[in-house]
């Protein structure tokens, strides 16, 4: 428990520490597991620090996580918007599952040359056969089915790719360097630095 709360006030200090406000932009670098809790950090964060007609710089450094954390963060960044502030996402190093559901969320999605995505079907982690004998016997298999159509669904808006394209690469891990993530879709271009911004 205690190693818990030293890795959420780690990660909580890297947020602030790392945050440098310049006019009307706001930086993020988010390089860590998504968890419920980095999450909530985050929003708590971002809501006292973002102000309409503000621009966002979410860089994402991610090996993925909770995938109703991803989605919960993705619904954030992409409702900001209605506050009319611009998001950007550049994935720089890794941007693997849930880390790829946040690169979905921005107005521009960028991606540094080197850097790697990897999109997957979210999944449950099982110790032994019995125990996912008896989750598939609970009928909760059926919440991994729906939140697989959630993943997709997003994915085909942001890609422009058609369901079967995404179910797809989704069948499997799929990985793609950067340029292959700009050619499938799940990167608009490179980030080549600030003047990318618009």
């Amino acid at each position: 428990m205690v190693s818990n709360l030293r890795l959420f006030i780690m990660g909580l200090a890297l947020i602030l520490l790392t945050n440098i406000a310049q006019a009307d932009i706001v930086r993020v670098y988010y390089d860590f597991e998504i968890t419920d809790r980095q999450v909530f950090a985050v929003k708590n964060y971002l809501d006292g620090e973002l102000k309409a007609g503000d621009t966002l710089l979410f860089y994402i450094c991610s090996p993925g996580g909770s995938v109703t954390a991803s989605i919960s963060l993705y619904d954030y960044l992409v409702n900001l918007r209605s506050m009319d502030i611009k998001v950007y996402t550049i994935a720089s190093g890794m941007a693997y599952s849930g880390g790829s559901v946040l690169l979905q969320a921005g107005q521009k999605r960028y991606i540094t040359p080197s850097t790697m995505v990897m999109v997957h079907p979210a999944y449950c982690h099982f110790n032994n056969w019995f125990d996912e004998f008896l989750y598939k016997l609970s009928g909760n298999d059926e919440a991994l089915v729906k939140t697989n159509i959630i993943l997709t669904v997003l994915y085909v808006a942001k890609t422009g790719k058609s369901i079967e394209e995404v179910r797809k690469d989704m069948s499997k891990d799929t990985w793609m360097y950067s340029w292959e993530a700009i050619e499938k879709g799940y990167a608009d271009g490179l980030w080549e630095g600030e003047h990318n911004i618009k």
